[in-house]
């Protein structure tokens, strides 16, 4: 019998043990990532691995009523095979419309080919991923 209260009282006090190692060990967190523009001012900070859409927005500094998508590429309307990028509309400011420049979109990502029946959510993935690729050639950064 003393055997067994000797071996009980060893289990509860690993247990403890163990319970107040958890208490002490700290939680991982996950690491903050910094998106930096060419001069390398921080424009955005994530905790963990940003979307490509947030990305995006972070560096267009994307506004509330501001519109991004998909758009087929001027003069590939008829075509079997469009062209599509990746357009922004900035949203009018303080009601007064967008003069001269201003006006038509800003073209965000490379043009991509699209095959007929391509999912669109593939085709707007694809063209995020090509407008990430070209933030990172002109010199922006995701650094920890």
């Amino acid at each position: 019998m003393h055997g067994l209260a000797d071996f009980d009282r060893l289990l509860s006090g690993h247990a403890a043990a163990s319970r107040h190692w958890l208490r002490n060990t700290p939680t991982a967190r996950p690491q903050s990532r910094l998106l930096r523009d060419p001069q390398g001012h921080v424009v955005a900070e994530w905790q963990g691995q940003p979307r490509l859409a947030d990305i995006l927005a972070a560096a267009h500094r994307l506004q509330a009523g501001d519109w991004c998508g998909v758009l087929a590429e001027e003069g590939t309307q008829g075509s079997l095979n469009p062209a599509w990028r990746l357009a922004l509309f900035r949203a009018d400011r303080h009601g007064q419309p967008r003069l001269g420049r201003d006006t038509g979109p800003l073209w965000i990502s490379p043009a991509l080919k699209a095959c007929a029946g391509e999912r669109p959510a593939a085709l707007l993935q694809s063209l995020r991923r090509a407008a990430v690729q070209a933030l990172w050639a002109q010199g922006w950064r995701l650094s920890a």
